[in-house]
């Protein structure tokens, strides 16, 4: 397999406030915190190789469409582009590949 390259950022802000009347005891005042984030998987959008097949060693394609015992079944079917480039969508599978961009965005509540 090729290298693994992915980078990932957090960014966060937190806020506190008390909750309650300010003429009201310490006691009954309450320290509340909000932590707002955002973060951000595969930040770059590096399509990384996870799987390959072992027959080519890449991950698009497994040599079935090139082989030459393959020619006679291609050239069989009905259409044999429409056979080609299904056969290819299929085997071209996202499994193969990391995961694209995630963005998160959320808040942590807490007192």
């Amino acid at each position: 397999l090729p290298w693994y390259f992915r980078l990932n950022m957090r960014v966060w802000k937190n806020f506190s406030f008390t909750v309650g009347k300010k003429d009201k005891k310490k006691e009954d005042r309450r320290e509340v915190s909000l932590e707002i984030y955002l973060q951000i998987q595969n930040l770059i959008g590096t399509e990384n190789i996870l799987n390959v097949y072992r027959y080519t060693g890449v991950a698009n394609t497994d040599g079935y469409l090139n082989d030459p015992s393959s020619l006679p079944a291609i050239e069989a079917s009905l259409n044999p582009q429409a056979y080609k480039d299904l056969y290819s969508a299929y085997i071209n599978r996202p499994g193969n590949y990391s995961l694209p961009r995630r963005i998160f965005l959320g808040g942590i509540f807490s007192f």
